[in-house]
């Protein structure tokens, strides 16, 4: 990676799960029978530090409508933990602002794919992704890991703003 050639090679290979997803010539994703969206939730809005998130709004979507939405505690979990209470809620996708690429590697890991980066109203953005608008960006959008420098509030390069 970084510009160099990458080789895979040699030994078995085993395929994860077959959740059924598929594109849509539109750009739509789509998947047979039941799929639950997860956004990190704070007062209507995508809350903007995933790994310090105390709510997610789950959807449940079936057909491409959203059939039924809850507001789940975390229960105190936080960064790595919050990617397997999503893969226990059978979560399939995770509209997300401000997320690290450990965050992203653990969604990815438990299944989950990620739309990071996403701002504004989190019934909004849930709407956006059935109608193909969203865009899937599975890269961090906070890479800032500076939670151990007893600091208060900053605004950092990143964009993110930390309560540390």
């Amino acid at each position: 990676v970084n510009g160099t050639i990458l080789t895979i090679g040699g030994g078995c290979v085993a395929f994860g799960e077959d959740k059924g997803w598929g594109c849509a010539r539109d750009g739509k994703p789509v998947k047979e029978g039941t799929m639950k969206i997860a956004v990190p939730y704070e007062q209507e809005m995508v809350f903007q530090h995933f790994g310090k998130s105390e709510q997610f709004a789950i959807y449940t979507v079936e057909a491409n409508t959203v059939k039924h939405r809850e507001v789940i505690g975390t229960n105190g979990q936080g960064h790595g933990a919050l990617a397997g209470l999503l893969s226990g809620l059978d979560v399939d996708v995770v509209i997300a602002g401000g997320i690290g690429g450990g965050a992203i590697t653990a969604l990815q890991a438990a299944g989950i794919t990620c739309y990071a980066g996403a701002q504004g109203k989190c019934d909004d953005l849930v709407q956006a992704l059935l109608e193909g608008r969203l865009v899937q960006e599975g890269q961090p959008t906070c890479g800032c890991h500076h939670h151990d420098d007893g600091c208060g509030h900053h605004d950092h390069e990143c964009g993110c703003e930390h309560h540390c």
